[in-house]
């Protein structure tokens, strides 16, 4: 049985406002999804403020943040 978890949120672009899908991961099993505890080590970190500017659907869901 899987223990990584993703949903499926809608955004919208910032340029053309046109939705789309994107995926979010909320848990990693890092025995499970070892690509997964790589791409999010690759990613920048994140201060508060910048969180803020996050989409409101990506706010609560943010994890990885100063």
């Amino acid at each position: 049985m899987a223990r990584s978890y993703s949903e499926t949120i809608t955004l919208n672009c910032p340029n053309c406002s046109q939705p789309f899908g994107a995926g979010i991961w909320l848990i990693v099993d890092t025995a499970e999804r070892p690509d997964l505890v790589e791409r999010i080590y690759s990613l920048p970190l994140l201060t508060p403020a910048q969180v803020e500017t996050l989409p409101e659907t990506l706010q609560s869901k943010h994890a990885r943040f100063l």
